[in-house]
């Protein structure tokens, strides 16, 4: 299917040229797929603790309540592998493409 962009023991989260594929762990091992035809756009946002969330918009609503929460260190290159792949990346807030991750905020 592709690349891997999460592992046990949270959910796999795959990435390919053909499709996108979220398989989630215990208890109910489930495995939702879409073809990339039918993926219009995959957003990213914000959340509270600072890590990213990525949604799915496609046409026939296979992935429409999925949610994937990126681990910290992987982000970038997630993101990058969703370009690389030909996804239309867009920005939660703004609505436009994201070229690459901002650079988090420092509190002093």
């Amino acid at each position: 299917m592709g690349r891997k962009a999460g592992g046990w023991p949270f959910a796999r989260f795959d990435i390919g040229p053909a499709g996108l594929r979220v398989r989630l762990p215990f208890p109910w091992f489930a495995a939702r797929s879409a073809a990339k035809e039918t993926i219009t756009s995959v957003s990213v946002g914000r959340t509270i603790g600072g890590a990213y969330c990525l949604r799915f918009e496609d046409s026939a609503r296979h992935l429409a309540d999925v949610h994937v929460h990126l681990r910290l260190t992987r982000q970038a290159r997630v993101i990058d592998e969703l370009r690389r792949s030909g996804y239309a990346v867009l920005d939660r807030k703004s609505g436009a493409e994201l070229e690459r991750l901002p650079k988090p905020r420092r509190w002093l």
